[in-house]
């Protein structure tokens, strides 16, 4: 049994699901999800349209990711911060794909990620350094493994974290339309 499909499945994707107290889910931005996703040559993985978001670290490998009839290009060091209502996929193009995920929601995720659009960042960028990033991703973990409202709290505080420097890193990556240029050129339609 050591080589069935579901021993090598249950190694290739480690994932937690993590079920938020009521007041978590009420007051916080919460944990549903987080892990690693392995992929091997030509595989890969379509996500539901859900109400949640998805942050994402390519550990290694390549691949590509179609997100919002966008696509994207992976490879070690591209971060992604996804709103899964609208549909995602990605693929392993080389040999592995390696990715390490959190799927969080609250009741201003809508809000929180309409502004990070709005300010010109993208979905998927790289990043030089990955290790707060990495780091984030296993105190997330490591929190969602002994649930409790401390640890709750710990994990609100690391999605906040998360969310920060999301935009802190996105923002050096070539915004694509900043209120600041939506500004001027609303300042030649006005001087016209």
């Amino acid at each position: 049994m050591k080589n069935s499909p579901e021993n090598k499945e249950a190694k290739r994707n480690r994932c937690i699901q993590y079920m938020p107290s009521f007041f978590a889910r009420s007051n916080l931005i919460y944990l549903q999800a987080a892990g690693e996703h392995y992929l091997e040559q030509s595989e890969s993985y379509e996500g539901e349209i859900s109400p949640t978001y998805l942050f994402f670290l390519v550990v290694e490998g390549t691949g590509e990711l179609k997100y919002d009839e966008n696509e994207y290009e992976l490879a070690s060091r591209v971060c992604g911060f996804l709103d899964c209502r609208k549909s995602y996929r990605y693929g392993c193009t080389g040999e592995t794909l390696n990715i390490q995920f959190i799927y969080f929601y609250g009741s201003n995720m809508t809000g929180i990620y309409e502004n990070y659009m709005e300010e010109g960042y993208s979905p998927c960028f790289y990043v030089p350094d990955t290790k707060t990033f990495m780091q984030i991703c296993r105190q997330v973990r490591n929190a969602a493994a002994h649930p409790s409202c401390m640890n709750e709290m710990r994990i609100y505080e690391k999605l906040t974290s998360l969310l920060t420097l999301l935009m802190k890193c996105s923002e050096g990556c070539g915004r694509k339309n900043s209120r600041a240029t939506q500004k001027q050129d609303l300042q030649k339609v006005k001087d016209y």
